[in-house]
């Protein structure tokens, strides 16, 4: 954003009559009107049609109003005044209705003029008259700013050259600006208390801030009234522009030195864009621009949460720009928060260069203990965790011309509440999910990601593009859904299988993880990082299982204590248990949500049926509960030998025939390593003996090897003869003979 004044631009002056000074005279003066050109009237003419003089004695003090007359064809103003006058006020466009001249007689200026006010386009200018012979050539200044958009003639040339994606100004508008002021600059104690400007803003007694409705938003100038523009109450230019995908942008009226420019008569803002960074970034509406982090700088690219601002040779990152650290729960005090940093001229890296951060609002007194490493590009702070509710403060990052402002936030996790999905456990159910975004995030999260994990959904065809899938290591799918802005989420699912009711979730960092599903739900039994493992416990009296469980709120605020049966499990230590006989144990949990209580195995064995090896959850009622059935497997490596025959043939498998064992968890003997010694997932069993009558093979099975995996034997590559046993099966069955068949 480039803000400038325009030169001035003067009428020709005309020679008039000499006056006396004595009694009342006329005075005959042309006009100017620096600055912009566009001048506007309540008549929204290109021309000035009527001026008032204001006239003061020699000491200030006032002695009367007078209009003046427009001479006709020669572009000057005629009016009578005392000749008496030493002092006069210019004023066009004001509309004098409701001002009391008698009221004001003697009074000074410096008391009369400022209080003078107005809501519509007013021009003025105070001359001193010595020589009535030499009239004054008054120069009227505007009582607003004007703010413009352009684009920068080189990016114009670079778009035409095709080495720039295209970029267009749909509109702006302003938001939060005055909408009246005085006629007149006026600077209390000053040398000369009417002198106009540019650094100080006439602000009335009463100024009235737009807060609620902005401007047109369109591509023409803008003007408002003076005011100080700080930091705390500032006026803001939403932007409307973009590439392929037009957006909004707020800025703010900063100069060279990153400080806000006061909002000063007769000046111009010219917002000009010197480059842009493609894509779908910025605000989706006016209203998420108004509460995003601005641009910060007065040459920066319009891209309202980019991490990159530029002026076209320099160039300043820091990242991430707005932060949120949510309490992580653990009783810690401080977060730490992590900026990089860089500060580029030229396409050279000088951190050297990058001033000291610089909190320009923190109201709550989170951040601490602020550092920079130029060597390293980085800014650290503490930042105090905040038990409940939401707090913001900013930080400064600048060098050279450029500035980015960090928005730090501390607060307590989001949810994603209200939550809900149909109950419906058949497969082809409709599992319609819809949760909500709060308001409250920043616009710079967005798209926000949200990972929906489950077993048993499967997307229609009405979200599979707004969907990635993501198989999860133990057995579960995760689709990552990227929320486009804050409020009612709707994603369409249906069950991919029949099920008898399963826990969904929905995760982000900066979210309470929401659930979805039974208000007690048995979530796992030793969740491991392998599909395979997954509801596993090591096969052997002690080996531990790790039960996990979700329960609700609202469950745990009826009736915390919930029973567990586990026949062949007992908790492996006794702290919020009560032992009820049988494999039944009462549990109280700390809190609601997801826990995991420790079990240890108490008798393993290969009898044990599926009815032995679930575990089952009640809470309100004993005719109800969830339930897992868990599965063993081998914690040592076993050795297995057994003996094998062809069907209908007499005599066992003689040494002559060789034995292949199909499975990735058998080798052909305890040092074998199938990656480098033969085929992966099939081996060849070693005979055993010697003589026609044995048939004996033998092979191992490694650690991790489910106790219900199946293995398949056969008797060479090409024949047809073939067995397949379970691993539970094998291991019981000592002195049984396989027979493999003709399939």
């Amino acid at each position: 954003m480039l803000a400038a004044f325009f030169t001035s631009c003067r009428k020709t002056g005309l020679e008039t009559e000499p006056v006396t000074k004595g009694g009342d005279t006329y005075l005959e003066f042309s006009y100017s009107i620096p600055g912009y050109t566009e001048i506007r009237t309540r008549a929204n003419t290109e021309a000035v049609e009527d001026i008032t003089l204001l006239q003061f004695d020699a000491d200030g003090l006032f002695l009367g109003r007078t209009a003046a007359d427009l001479q006709t064809g020669a572009g000057t103003f005629r009016a009578k005044i005392s000749g008496s006058t030493r002092i006069v006020h210019f004023i066009a466009g004001y509309d004098w209705g409701s001002f009391d001249e008698r009221a004001a007689l003697g009074m000074d200026e410096r008391t009369l003029i400022p209080a003078i006010e107005s809501d519509e386009w007013v021009l003025w200018d105070r001359e001193t008259i010595d020589n009535f012979s030499a009239p004054p050539a008054v120069r009227l200044l505007r009582n607003q700013a004007k703010v413009t958009v352009e684009i920068d003639q080189n990016l114009l040339d670079l778009m035409g050259q095709g080495q720039r994606e295209q970029f267009t100004i749909e509109g702006f508008a302003l938001y939060n600006y005055a909408t009246n002021g005085t006629v007149a600059p006026f600077r209390p104690g000053a040398a000369n208390p009417f002198e106009w400007s540019a650094d100080y803003p006439t602000v009335p007694a009463s100024v009235n801030m737009n807060t609620t409705t902005p401007t047109a938003l369109d591509t023409e100038p803008k003007y408002m009234f003076e005011s100080p523009n700080s930091y705390n109450d500032q006026t803001f230019v939403i932007l409307h522009a973009g590439g392929e995908f037009k957006k909004y942008y707020k800025i703010q009226l900063v100069d060279n030195e990153l400080d806000q420019y006061p909002i000063v008569r007769n000046t111009h803002f010219r917002i000009k864009i010197i480059d842009y960074i493609p894509g779908n970034i910025g605000s989706g509406s006016v209203e998420s621009a108004l509460g995003a982090p601005p641009i910060n700088n007065i040459y920066a690219e319009i891209i309202k949460e980019s991490p990159e601002i530029s002026d076209g040779s320099d160039r300043l990152t820091v990242s991430p720009i707005v932060n949120i650290l949510t309490n992580p729960g653990d009783g810690s005090a401080t977060q730490r928060l992590e900026l990089d940093v860089k500060y580029e001229k030229s396409n050279v890296v000088t951190n050297g260069e990058i001033r000291d951060p610089l909190v320009i609002a923190d109201p709550d007194n989170i951040l601490g203990n602020i550092v920079i490493d130029k060597g390293a590009g980085k800014v650290y702070a503490d930042v105090r965790v905040v038990d409940e509710g939401f707090t913001k403060a900013e930080i400064r990052i600048s060098a050279g011309a450029l500035s980015r402002i960090v928005t730090v936030i501390s607060c307590e996790k989001f949810t994603f509440d209200p939550v809900s999905m149909p109950s419906g456990v058949n497969k082809g159910d409709d599992k319609t999910l819809t949760f909500n975004i709060p308001d409250d995030i920043p616009e710079a999260y967005f798209p926000l990601q949200c990972v929906i994990t489950a077993r048993n959904l499967e997307p229609t065809n009405a979200s599979r593009n707004d969907l990635q899938i993501q198989s999860n290591a133990d057995g579960s799918i995760s689709y990552i859904y990227n929320a486009k802005q804050s409020g009612p989420q709707t994603i369409s699912f249906q069950n991919s299988r029949n099920h008898s009711g399963e826990l969904v979730t929905i995760g982000n960092p900066i979210f309470k993880t929401a659930y979805i599903g039974p208000s007690l739900t048995l979530v796992a039994i030793n969740r491991q990082n392998t599909t395979y493992l997954q509801n596993c416990v090591g096969y052997g009296a002690g080996q531990e299982a790790l039960v996990t469980f979700y329960m609700s709120e609202d469950a745990f605020a009826r009736q915390p204590l919930v029973l567990f049966h586990t026949p062949n499990l007992a908790p492996s230590n006794m702290n919020g248990f009560d032992d009820d006989g049988g494999g039944w144990y009462y549990y109280t949990p700390a809190g609601p949500g997801v826990q995991t209580v420790s079990f240890k195995v108490t008798a393993a064995n290969l009898d044990q049926d599926a009815a032995e090896r679930t575990v089952r959850l009640f809470h309100d009622d004993i005719n109800v509960y969830t339930s897992l059935t868990y599965e063993y497997y081998l914690t040592n490596t076993e050795f297995l030998r057994r003996q094998f025959k062809r069907a209908n043939h007499a005599t066992l498998l003689g040494n002559g025939k060789e034995l292949y064992v199909i499975s990735g968890y058998a080798l052909r003997h305890d040092t074998h390593d199938p990656l480098n010694q033969g085929k992966t997932g099939r081996i060849e069993a070693e005979a055993v003996g010697s003589g026609i009558a044995h048939g004996w093979r033998q092979w191992y099975m490694i650690p991790g090897t489910r106790l219900d995996h199946m293995l398949y034997f056969e008797i060479d590559e090409s024949s047809d003869r073939r067995a397949t046993r379970e691993l539970r099966r094998i291991m019981k069955e000592t002195s049984s003979v396989i027979t493999l068949r003709a399939e």
